[in-house]
């Protein structure tokens, strides 16, 4: 784990719109990977990195993976790492269009061994402030993972047709599941997945690096709070998870939470592909954070689960999964909840964006 003096864990929240047109092209570049990290990723991992380039013609920002932060227990396939991606190039194609620029994104056939992922190239470099995207900007620095319990309040319809809008556009599926059957169904998959995910040692262990005090100043992890843990109960899990044998009360009681909250959620929403590949992976995670970010300007909840995803390489949990959606034809990569909450959860810290960045200029 990365450690860094008291308080400045969070001091990537802070960030602002720069005015135009005083900031210079670089300091303009530096502002959006700032926006970019805001991103969520699996356990909070931040498993990218980047560089930008300042050329004669062009210039780039390139998103890399940092394959020291893939989780190597619960992601053993990159998948979530891939999908963290999406996530943060959401981010950042949000931030370069509120600046007006102009860019072309590229993703490379080599992206699955960790080299250069996602390579944003700008041609256009006079900046100027497109305002559609300020909102979305301003929910970047609002939105959480909430894994509280949500309201029996039915999600508009409006704001479903924009979520299936983002799906469509970033050309990836997205199912609502709304009927109490259905929701009961997965939710019972999810606590079989759960269980399924803790009994493994090595998962368990990895888990426990990963889960924070609330007064830690890691960059990386989950703080106490932002899982629904107080402090003394996360100090006292997190120890229990490096135990080679596991309290079966505990492990059974984290699954029938994440079960519970699922299935009392007025809707579950699964992103699909034909195809589980890297491309349709970082498609998913961008199609993933716009929705989440207009979720939080409509005021409603967000929270990912993806140990039921990663239990799709079972076969038998997959024919379920099916049986229970209907839709064989594509695949599962990312399954959320969405709903209203009176409950509010804290953010979690960053790794600051210039640890994290390369320059370079011809």
């Amino acid at each position: 784990m990365n450690k860094a003096k008291k308080n400045s864990n969070y001091d990537a929240w802070g960030i602002e719109r720069l005015k135009l047109p005083n900031a210079d092209i670089e300091k303009i570049y530096r502002n959006i990977v700032g926006w970019t990290i805001l991103a969520p990723s699996s356990h909070n991992s931040q498993p990218w990195k980047f560089k930008i380039h300042i050329g004669a013609k062009s210039d780039s920002i390139s998103i890399l993976i940092d394959k020291s932060r893939i989780l190597r227990e619960s992601d053993k396939y990159s998948r979530q790492t891939f999908i963290s991606l999406g996530c943060a190039l959401a981010n950042l194609t949000n931030a370069a269009d509120y600046y007006g620029l102009h860019y072309t994104v590229k993703i490379p056939v080599n992206s699955s061994k960790g080299d250069e992922s996602v390579i944003i190239s700008i041609s256009k470099k006079d900046a100027k402030i497109n305002n559609r995207f300020r909102k979305i900007l301003d929910s970047m620095k609002t939105r959480t993972m909430n894994r509280g319990n949500y309201l029996d309040k039915a999600i508009p319809k409006i704001v479903l047709r924009k979520f299936y809008n983002i799906a469509e556009n970033g050309g990836l599926r997205l199912t609502a599941i709304m009927d109490q059957r259905t929701k009961n169904l997965i939710s019972e998959l999810q606590f079989q997945a759960d269980l399924y995910a803790i009994a493994d040692t090595k998962f368990r262990k990895e888990l426990a690096r990963f889960i924070l005090s609330d007064k830690s100043d890691e960059f990386i992890g989950m703080p106490a709070k932002t899982i629904k843990l107080s402090e003394e109960m996360g100090i006292y899990i997190s120890k229990k998870l490096s135990e080679k044998l596991f309290d079966a009360d505990i492990s059974s009681g984290f699954a029938a939470s994440n079960r519970d909250a699922m299935r009392n959620s007025p809707g579950i929403f699964v992103i699909s592909s034909p195809k589980d590949s890297v491309l349709s992976w970082i498609k998913a995670g961008q199609i993933f954070e716009n929705i989440a970010l207009i979720a939080e300007q409509n005021g409603l909840a967000i929270s990912v689960y993806a140990a039921i995803i990663e239990s799709m390489r079972d076969k038998i949990f997959q024919k379920n999964f099916f049986n229970i959606t209907s839709d064989t034809q594509k695949v599962p990569l990312v399954l959320f909840r969405a709903g209203y909450s009176k409950q509010s959860y804290p953010h979690s810290p960053r790794i600051p964006s210039d640890l994290l960045t390369q320059y370079s200029k011809d």
